[in-house]
């Protein structure tokens, strides 16, 4: 569907640990990310997911969709991890919670009838799921080594296109592009699964950080 200065000194031990825990595939799970990090400056999201009129928490559907040549999987599991980062996120940062639909249920809306899909409203399908928001993402580029080293350097490289959709509403209520490169670091091919995904962890958070409120050093150390 196509629609401060000081701070190297004080984070950058912390930065390193991160580095080390998402390099070694130890604390895979989001929620283990987010308590490394205190830093004081807060960050209002740029296009923050308010809850309805009478709600406590906001409730969020994600799907990605990707253009023919993306690895195959590499949509459910950026789909996934935004989900969770998102949650595990607000929880961190004692901001609005955030519940997200059930994973399989969102594939199975956007796989078992394409059509329906591809002609469909996010807006309509997060009302008949109880979402308030549903986050569409467009996977339009994605790679994990670089072709002018003849792909024996590993740079994860991505481009998107995200929507977001309030339930009932047919236009987007907003509208972005991300393109996002990761530095060049050696193609380790016992690694390589683990790179695949760090880089994909990577792209949930710059998705994560346009939404939800946050602290300024958690988005430096976790680019």
């Amino acid at each position: 569907m196509n629609r401060n200065s000081g701070g190297f000194a004080k984070w950058g031990w912390k930065a390193a640990l991160v580095a080390l825990v998402l390099g070694t595939g130890f604390g895979c799970g989001p929620g283990t990310w987010w308590h490394l990090l205190k830093g004081d400056q807060k960050k209002d999201a740029e296009f923050p997911l308010t809850p309805p009129e009478g709600k406590k928490e906001v409730v969020v559907a994600v799907s990605v969709t990707s253009q023919h040549g993306v690895q195959a999987g590499v949509d459910l599991d950026l789909a996934s991890k935004i989900g969770s980062q998102m949650k595990a996120l607000a929880t961190e940062n004692k901001v609005t919670p955030i519940k997200v639909i059930d994973q399989a249920k969102i594939n199975a809306v956007v796989t078992n009838n394409p059509q329906k899909w591809n002609l469909g409203n996010p807006g309509e399908f997060a009302a008949r799921m109880g979402a308030d928001y549903w986050i569409d993402v467009s996977l339009l580029e994605f790679s994990l080594s670089d072709k002018e080293y003849g792909n024996e350097i590993c740079r994860g490289r991505a481009t998107m296109e995200v929507a977001v959709y309030e339930a009932g509403k047919t236009a987007p209520k907003y509208q972005y592009p991300l393109v996002s490169q990761a530095p060049l670091r050696p193609n380790d091919v016992a690694q390589k699964g683990i790179y695949r995904g760090e880089y994909i962890g990577k792209l949930a958070n710059e998705v994560t950080f346009k939404h939800v409120n946050h602290k300024a050093d958690q988005e430096r150390a976790l680019r």
